[in-house]
């Protein structure tokens, strides 16, 4: 006969003929032992129950049991009530504990004591007697989420573990952006060039997978992607660093030019209509631009890391806005038909076009901006000696170039 379990493994060497059974588990907390018993009843076919007749018990089984994905909490119980659990479990230090969805059992209290639980951090509310219909529905919606969550931080930990390039979007990833931008850093920390970097991150992500699903969410960051790939020059190094997170090393991009290159970011991708199997929809996104001064400068890692903290704090204050780890310039907005590489670099144009006699002289004197803005113009210029190299020249030109 074969056997239903979910917890007997075989022994080596076994072939094991079980079926492994698994029950999202959830637990109710409630001094009432017929409310208790009603909820084992009525979720127990999909769940598996485990239960809790105070706060002080509900916290001990919390603390200890990582597979509670759920929790049901009455307001009024002994020992320790509703609310102080529920301020413990959005106080605790580990995310697992903070992150867990606390559905409030209600007898129709007051619109204050709601308000209250819901500034305390409560998920949702629940009005007893319990209605199965409104208890299963809260149940599979809050422990679905929790299992895409989960799953969204896997796919997280891929990407950190994944090559220099990413998958998804085909940008490097957080290695190959630390590594480029400890290179840019170098390069503009010698010839005394400002660094920029830009992230972005995609507004109400996480909802975004829950409620649409992985496809879906995953082709709107390739589609940010591409998009943001379009506005940025050759020479920068844009890289995915996180679910929904994308950042950029901008070497010799100014305060003003990084913040002009934001704002076609952002209006581009807000003006968009995205499309998913005949659905339309439209996204926001959060950016954050750092142009620390020279004697400002950190190791790559900080300077990513600080960046992408402003970052979390503009998305967790309401996102769909531009910030600054700096002051942010004044600047009116600018006008769609500004080219690209204006706004990346932002530097003074030039009276008249510069010789290669000229660049020299500028270098000697440490003027880099204008060699920069007509550095096309002056490759240009090179041609004609660069097309007489031998192979033993052209190798060491390429050798010189590929230097940091």
């Amino acid at each position: 006969m074969t056997k239903v379990s979910s917890e007997t493994k075989p022994k080596s060497g076994e072939t094991s003929t079980e079926i492994s059974t698994y029950k999202p588990r959830i637990l109710v907390v409630d001094d009432s032992k017929v409310l208790r018993k009603a909820a084992e009843k009525i979720l127990g076919k999909e769940f598996d129950v485990v239960v809790a007749c105070d706060g002080e018990e509900g916290w001990e089984k919390i603390a200890v049991d990582e597979k509670i994905q759920v929790i049901f909490l009455d307001l009024f119980m002994p020992q320790l009530d509703g609310y102080g659990l529920l301020e413990r479990i959005r106080h605790s230090d580990h995310e697992r504990i903070n992150e867990l969805p606390v559905i409030i059992v209600t007898g129709g209290e007051a619109e204050e004591t709601r308000k209250k639980v819901l500034d305390l951090g409560a998920t949702d509310f629940i009005t007893k007697p319990f209605d199965t219909v409104n208890l299963l529905a809260r149940a599979r919606a809050n422990s679905t989420a929790v299992r895409k969550t989960d799953q969204l931080k896997k796919e997280y930990q891929h990407i950190k573990e994944n090559s220099t390039v990413d998958a998804l979007t085909q940008l490097g990833n957080k290695s190959l952006l630390v590594e480029k931008l400890k290179q840019d850093r170098s390069f503009t920390s010698r010839h005394r060039l400002p660094l920029s970097i830009l992230a972005i991150d995609i507004d109400s992500y996480k909802d975004i997978f829950v409620k649409n699903g992985k496809p879906l969410a995953e082709g709107v960051v390739k589609q940010v992607a591409k998009m943001l790939g379009a506005q940025i020059r050759r020479e920068d190094t844009a890289a995915r660093v996180g679910l929904s997170q994308l950042v950029v090393s901008l070497p010799t991009a100014s305060s003003m030019g990084v913040y002009r290159l934001a704002e076609r970011i952002h209006n581009k991708i807000s003006k968009s209509r995205f499309s998913y199997n005949g659905t339309k929809f439209s996204i926001t996104v959060s950016i954050c631009i750092s142009t620390p001064l020279a004697k400002e400068l950190k190791t790559a890692d900080e300077l990513i890391e600080e960046t992408l903290l402003k970052l979390k704090q503009t998305v967790v204050e309401g996102g769909n806005k531009i910030t600054s780890c700096q002051s942010l310039p004044t600047l009116q907005a600018e006008s769609d038909q500004t080219s690209v590489s204006e706004a990346v670099q932002d530097l003074p144009k030039a009276v008249a076009p510069l010789s290669l006699q000229g660049a020299v002289e500028r270098l000697g004197k440490g003027d880099y901006g204008p060699i920069y803005q007509q550095m096309d113009h002056l490759l240009e210029e090179m041609m004609p000696l660069l097309k007489m190299l031998n192979g033993n020249q052209k190798q060491t030109l390429i050798k010189v170039i590929s230097e940091p």
